[in-house]
């Protein structure tokens, strides 16, 4: 065998002609109501529904131009518009276009919230959907304790986080923040602004960091008033931070940042987990042995389906 070289040139790839009187596949997309896919012929109809077996994910398809998926399994990319499968399939009752917002929330409520709401999805009208409670998770989440792609609340957790105590890769908090941006009271990441700000660059009324800029600052490269780098050591900055000691550290460490952005929220999160279970915490508990008890009922009744229908086959 001939080695390769660097003039070969590699043959085009062409996608194979639909053969004569036949076009270009293209899904149907669903309509309300349609999410699922059939089941094989005999299963009962707990079997056939979203979530509840196997079958319970449709046709697959390409998000990115409606191609049908259907025996497409020798090719890493839709043969229609050539994007990776992993970044554009999708079936039908699965996220996607048309499927049903997944949504779950809890009974009980205080001051008009749910204690906790779970929500991922779109609504019918293409709008995201936003949990909101008490504890809220979900793509947008809003409430006291809030986790999410976008979160908002007393603590807030996600990949934009604004709250109170915040952590996230964009962080606002008003007590503190911590993320690769973080602004806040106490502010610690890769870029940190704040009152008292740590990070690989800081800036703030007192920063610390490898560029630190502030009234009072330390770092490698610190620019301020009163400054600590590594050619001078003002004796007023040098008061500064061996009085903020407990949020700084003892040198020019993230330890202790870190472990205050990190260890504020988490007391917040406690105490509001407290509160909520000492308020709510018999009727939580109550919702969650009766959805226990729902979910096996329907674990024993769809095994039970199909192993009649194994039988019957």
């Amino acid at each position: 065998m001939r080695p390769v070289s660097a003039g070969d040139r590699w043959p085009e790839f062409r996608e194979p002609e639909p053969e004569q009187g036949q076009g270009r596949r293209r899904a149907q997309r669903p309509g309300p109501g349609q999410g699922s896919g059939q089941a094989p012929p005999g299963l009962p109809d707990e079997l056939s529904s979203v979530g509840g077996s196997p079958f319970a994910l449709g046709a697959p398809y390409c998000a990115a131009c409606g191609y049908d998926l259907v025996g497409v399994i020798d090719s890493p990319v839709c043969p229609e518009c050539g994007r990776p499968l992993v970044d554009v399939l999708l079936r039908r009752g699965g996220t996607g276009e048309g499927a049903e917002p997944f949504i779950r929330r809890c009974e009980t409520t205080i001051a008009g919230l749910p204690l906790y709401m779970i929500a991922y999805g779109r609504d019918a009208s293409g709008s995201r959907v936003v949990a909101r409670g008490l504890f809220a998770m979900g793509e947008t989440a809003v409430g006291v304790v809030a986790i999410g792609n976008v979160a908002v609340g007393g603590v807030a957790i996600g990949g934009a986080a604004f709250g109170l105590a915040s952590a996230g890769g964009l962080s606002v908090g008003l007590l503190s923040a911590l993320g690769g941006a973080a602004v806040g009271g106490l502010a610690s990441g890769g870029v940190a602004v704040g009152v008292l700000a740590s990070g690989g660059g800081a800036f703030g009324v007192i920063a610390e960091g490898g560029g630190a800029m502030g009234w009072v600052a330390r770092g490698g490269g610190a620019i301020g008033r009163y400054v600590i780098d590594g050619r001078s050591s003002d004796p007023f900055a040098q008061q500064v931070f061996d009085a903020l000691w407990w949020f700084f550290g003892s040198g020019a460490s993230m330890l202790f940042p870190v472990l205050w952005t990190t260890g504020l929220p988490t007391l917040l999160l406690i105490v509001a987990g407290l509160l909520g279970l000492t308020i709510a915490g018999p009727a939580v508990v109550r919702e969650a042995l009766t959805a226990l008890r729902e979910s096996r009922h329907r674990a024993r009744r769809s095994a039970t389906a199909a192993r009649r229908h194994r039988v019957g086959g």
